[in-house]
């Protein structure tokens, strides 16, 4: 029989598999960091355009329904 695992131990251990999964998370964003602010850059500009489209669009058409 083997003898049970102690508490410190267990907790030891799950705190160094905590530690290694943030560490490759952080790791993984810092060797992306130019894709990611790129990605949020990029959305950013498009949800603005899209914003300012709407915004222009609904104006043109309020003037045509003036008009008819």
């Amino acid at each position: 029989m083997s003898s049970p695992v102690s508490l410190t131990v267990a907790l030891t251990d799950t705190l160094e598999a905590i530690t290694t999964i943030i560490d490759q998370i952080a790791q993984t964003i810092s060797a992306n960091a130019g894709v990611i602010a790129t990605v949020l850059i990029v959305g950013a500009v498009a949800y603005g355009v899209y914003k300012v489209g709407q915004r222009v669009l609904g104006g043109v058409g309020n003037w045509f329904r003036n008009f008819f």
